[in-house]
């Protein structure tokens, strides 16, 4: 049966949905911390207890990928399943030692130059997530499963559960009266992500029971192939994920350091809302690819479609007066902090139209198990990001936010550039470049 754009979007709607509740979530805790008494110290704290959860989490973060990948019997399930059990506990370990404060402190004053008054109060919000990373990967995990079996449904009916528990979460201890905004925004991270894994499982449990009871059919899976398709993946994930902390000791050291703290969760979440198209291709397209050469030129012309449609909505809202109802109303900035963000919101706005392109030619290398491509295109993301952001703060006045905002879009164009020059290279038909 040929592929039809009207499959691809059954697939892709449900991910997309999930992407952005997860979105939701986020500008929920975001715009919860910033209605609470001193919003620029606690969004600056927030800012960096979530970096910090971001990069400990990244042995784990690509879970989805690789149990969609590779799950398909009992004995690739029971494997895949060890082995996530053993990088929970790992990062669970590293956030209860980062959470130490004598540890913190050193880091986050001493080496980041963060103000006092900023790592008083991350400290303590950092304590609420360290539950967190091992939550995300028992939740994807148990997402990669119903995946590769077509249950985006029970993923989306998950995401939703992620979203009530969070502002419920939210909500209960802010009123309490006992916390400060940062600690309620992690507190909203961590009890959101904690109810999408349980409700995942539950949701999925006949599909997670057929494919965990499957006969083994062929080779097995072994832990040396496990770990020759994981490791680079963990590498790429460590890459991604690390550029936001590598962006937070920067901003430490800045011009409008506090301010541009302060803004960054901001922006990142507006990204984060527009990259749950490109994220959720990525997670389809994995799934897609491979059953034909028509077939796979089909996913190519539905991904441009989808970047074209996601290009006018981000220049609607991003380059016209609606910005500013964004960054007041829906971020819930002060009329002087939204003054700060719009320039380098602006600025870091197409990202996910580029990320449209580079989740797509990812999902090609990450299907083909050729995960190492994908590795080295995030190095070259990550090389870019630090170099224009030490150029940048060393030699400019200009505020750290427009600096790293610069360097973000700049990093990730090379990874993307990287991506499709490697793959015209091999002469692929399907590609988007062809």
């Amino acid at each position: 049966m040929t592929l039809s754009y009207r499959y691809i979007a059954r697939l892709w709607l449900p991910l997309m949905t999930t992407w952005l509740l997860m979105a939701v979530s986020y500008q929920i805790v975001a715009t919860m911390v910033a209605t609470l008494p001193d919003p620029k110290i606690n969004l600056a704290a927030f800012g960096i207890a979530s970096a910090i959860g971001l990069i400990v989490e990244a042995p784990i973060v690509m879970m989805t990928n690789a149990a969609s990948a590779l799950c398909r019997d009992q004995q690739r399930y029971r494997l895949v399943f060890r082995n996530n059990l053993i990088l929970n506990l790992l990062v669970t370990v590293i956030m209860a030692v980062l959470a130490y404060p004598p540890l913190f402190d050193w880091m986050a004053g001493s080496l980041m130059g963060i103000e006092l008054d900023v790592v008083e109060a991350s400290r303590s919000a950092l304590v609420w997530l360290v539950p967190w990373p091992a939550a995300i990967g028992m939740r994807r995990f148990y997402q990669g499963i119903a995946l590769s079996s077509g249950a985006a449904r029970q993923i989306t009916i998950s995401g939703t559960v992620r979203v009530l528990a969070t502002g419920l979460a939210c909500l209960a201890t802010a009123k309490s009266g006992y916390f400060t905004g940062a600690e309620v925004g992690c507190a909203g991270l961590t009890a959101g992500v904690i109810a999408e894994w349980l409700a995942v499982r539950f949701m999925a449990r006949r599909t997670i029971k057929d494919v965990a009871n499957r006969a083994s059919e062929g080779p097995p899976l072994t832990q040396k192939a496990f770990w020759v398709f994981y490791y680079p993946l963990i590498i790429t994930a460590y890459i991604s994920l690390g550029t936001e902390p590598i962006v937070t000791f920067f901003l430490g050291r800045s011009v409008a350091s506090v301010e541009s703290l302060a803004v960054l969760p901001i922006i990142g979440t507006f990204i984060f809302v527009f990259a749950s198209f490109s994220l959720a291709l990525q997670d389809a397209t994995v799934a897609l690819l491979g059953k034909s050469p028509d077939d796979d030129r089909t996913v190519a012309r539905f991904t441009l479609m989808i970047a074209f449609l996601l290009a006018l909505l981000i220049w609607v809202l991003a380059y016209t007066p609606l910005v500013d109802l964004w960054l007041t109303e829906v971020a819930g900035l002060s009329p002087e902090l939204a003054d700060f963000a719009r320039l380098p919101l602006r600025i870091a706005a197409p990202i996910p139209i580029i990320s449209m392109l580079f989740c797509y030619l990812v999902a090609g290398y990450i299907h083909r198990h050729l995960t190492v491509k994908v590795t080295l295109a995030s190095a070259s993301e990550a090389i870019v990001i630090v170099a224009v952001a030490w150029t940048g703060l060393t030699t400019t006045k200009h505020p750290g936010a427009l600096i790293m905002t610069s360097a973000l879009i700049l990093g990730r164009l090379s990874s993307t550039a990287f991506l499709a020059w490697q793959r015209k290279t091999q002469g692929d038909t399907s590609s988007l470049l062809r």
